[in-house]
């Protein structure tokens, strides 16, 4: 474990949006993150679409120099987000959903925060019309954060290997929360920014939560349960494994409204053990995306 780094002088900031099946909600997020008041930033949008999307030229092109374009197939947001990590030598990555809402001084908020050593990432305030999404915690530090807005040290995202590619495609469910547990065991803090605060349109088109087959998305979705309780708990807490698994498997039947059936959902925990097991097995994940093979 190491301790906390050096404070940050006029850091260069990118901010990441990762974006498919969605124009204008994109296009309204881009409007506001071009009119931050932070001079030392710029934008990379991972574009994970089929087909290249005109508003999106149009506004790259109004934008020269601000915004760039990466374009990632097939779509995988821990993969996409990766790309953005290492599209850039800066200070700090911030990381915002493509249907959110934010004000001027959003990035120079998260910039704040970085004036203490110790911090190596951050979350903002969230705000919805479903209060579900609301995330406004109490106390200067959690123990994660969210993923429409939230930030950290490069130096922290390369030493913790990057978002792991192990957690399924669609649905993405608790990558972030993973990672904030490796930059954590750097000895880094995940602080909280509550001036820093977007709106989460929540856009139900797009997306990585897109359902085209049910019984795969919500297998899918016990896999990443799984997989995050592996690698965020102590192995001592595998004597409480068999409950936990349980009261997983009735919560999803819930939400699933009952398309989710017994078969799918013991090989989606046999799926999560199972990618526990490689990802556990091999620490350096971005050297496991494309990313790396593109950008050297």
């Amino acid at each position: 474990m190491s301790g906390p780094t050096k404070p940050l002088e006029q850091p260069r900031v990118t901010v990441a949006v990762v974006t498919v099946g969605r124009v204008e909600c994109l296009i309204d997020t881009l409007e506001d993150l071009v009119r931050q008041d932070y001079g030392h930033y710029g934008i990379i949008v991972v574009d994970q679409n089929p087909e290249p999307v005109p508003a999106l030229m149009e506004l790259v092109r109004r934008n020269e120099g601000l915004v760039r374009v990466n374009h990632l197939r097939p779509p995988h947001i821990c993969v996409a987000r990766n790309l953005a990590i290492l599209a850039e030598e800066s200070d700090i990555v911030v990381f915002v959903d493509d249907d959110i809402r934010c004000s001027p001084d959003f990035v120079s908020q998260h910039v704040a925060c970085y004036s203490d050593p110790k911090v190596g990432g951050v979350g903002g305030w969230i705000d919805a019309e479903a209060p579900i999404r609301v995330w406004k915690p109490g106390g200067a530090f959690v123990g994660g954060a969210t993923g429409c807005n939230m930030s950290f040290r490069r130096s922290a995202l390369m030493r913790a290997g990057g978002f792991d590619p192990y957690f399924k495609a669609v649905p993405a469910i608790g990558e972030e929360r993973e990672l904030t547990s490796r930059v954590r065991r750097l000895g880094l803090s995940i602080a909280v920014a509550p001036q820093a605060l977007v709106y989460h349109r929540v856009d139900p088109e797009g997306g990585c939560r897109v359902r085209d087959d049910a019984e795969e998305f919500w297998s899918n979705t016990a896999s990443c349960q799984v997989l995050l309780s592996l690698k965020t708990r102590p192995w001592t807490s595998g004597l409480l494994l068999l409950p936990w698994l349980l009261r997983l498997w009735w919560n999803l039947r819930r939400l699933s409204e009952g398309s989710l059936g017994t078969r799918a959902y013991w090989r989606g925990v046999r799926e999560g053990f199972s990618l526990a097991r490689q990802s556990l097995r091999r620490a350096e994940y971005l050297s496991l995306t494309p990313a790396v093979r593109w950008l050297t």
